[in-house]
């Protein structure tokens, strides 16, 4: 299979003309050529490709993960894993979304034990792990938040003056009700503690207090699915897709996810993207978190309005924290029901 993407790029290569040449195979973008006259840009690699398991020429980044660097703290970095996490009922299997577009959608209402479709909404803690909650599989859905504790209901951990100190937080002790590190993700390595669920101070590190963190982060549309665009730390603009930024439109001190009064501005249209186009972002590191929408036990909130994703860190006996994406803004730190499904985006640690 090589050999056949071999040739096609070599004959590409005999095109004198500027030309953009894209190879899919089932749908799936698995390599991007733009030739020019006097160079050549290969965005993916010619056996892993955009959105597969390899985006970059470097060998050294993990299988299933993207290859930008990002800081989530001083002298903390992460690479993203390739897309959404994804579950199977029927055969217990873990796994990445094929791209960074892909979102299951209303699907999500059908989980179950015995479904055998792929769910990627899930509530608190839902790792598989033994808890202690009462509600501990991805499927399982109820309307009570107590359900979700890890540990059990009402423990002595969630009682007394002092049990905000000692919250059900998805590490140490509970560090295997984290999606990443209890499981092996299929087509991210395979093997179970590999991955994990940032942390809300680190969300909120990576979204407002890294260096330049405001122009790193934007909403777009990319192929008709929106959300919002993370640019690794060592980010320099490409001269075939040029961004815009949210921050450089709102006028609330320059704080994306302050309140708009405006509700007209819409800043997913901010960046209109084809899938080529974003070809070329990811080739260099950029993520994207799709507006997924979320669940509980009975509705489902569609896609493409806000974008709900977990952190590992609790914040009260009914609620924890995690970044919010809506059209008028993000915030790094909202806080969310334990009973609603959520978006799952994993990290791998890196120097």
């Amino acid at each position: 299979m090589n050999r056949i993407y071999a040739s096609l790029v070599a004959a590409a290569l005999s095109i004198a003309a500027a030309a953009q040449i894209s190879i899919y195979k089932d749908g799936q973008l698995i390599l991007f050529v733009d030739v020019q006259p006097d160079s050549i840009v290969l965005a993916g690699t010619l056996d892993q490709g955009i959105g597969s398991l390899g985006n970059s020429l470097n060998d050294n980044v993990l299988v299933g993960a993207i290859a930008g660097r990002f800081s989530v703290d001083n002298n903390k970095y992460v690479n993203f894993s390739r897309g959404n996490l994804q579950f199977q009922a029927s055969t217990g299997k873990w796994r990445f979304a094929e791209r960074q577009i892909d979102v299951v959608g209303q699907d999500n209402l059908n989980a179950s034990s015995t479904y055998n479709g792929w769910i990627d909404l899930f509530p608190r803690g839902t790792s598989g792990w033994d808890s202690g909650a009462e509600c501990y599989k991805p499927w399982q859905r109820t309307t009570s938040y107590w359900d979700y504790w890890l540990g059990g209901a009402r423990t002595t951990e969630s009682t007394g003056n002092d049990h905000f100190k000692k919250l059900d937080n998805l590490w140490g002790k509970y560090a295997n009700a984290d999606w990443g590190v209890y499981n092996a993700i299929e087509n991210g390595g395979n093997v179970a503690g590999q991955w994990r669920t940032l942390t809300n101070n680190e969300w909120i590190y990576l979204l407002s207090k890294r260096t330049n963190a405001l122009h790193l982060v934007t909403h777009a549309t990319v192929e008709g699915v929106c959300g919002l665009i993370l640019l690794p730390d060592d980010w320099k603009e490409l001269s075939d897709v040029k961004l815009k930024f949210t921050v450089d439109l709102n006028d609330n001190n320059k704080q994306p996810w302050a309140t708009i009064v405006d509700h007209s501005v819409n800043y997913y249209s901010l960046n209109v993207l084809s899938i080529d186009q974003f070809a070329l972002l990811q080739a260099n590191g950029a993520v994207f978190l799709p507006a997924a929408g979320s669940a509980n036990a009975s509705h489902f909130n569609g896609t493409n309005y806000e974008g709900n994703y977990w952190s590992a860190t609790a914040n009260s006996e009914s609620h924890a924290y995690g970044p919010r994406i809506t059209p008028y803004s993000y915030s790094p730190n909202s806080g969310y029901s334990r009973i609603e499904a959520l978006s799952v985006r994993l990290v791998h640690d890196v120097k």
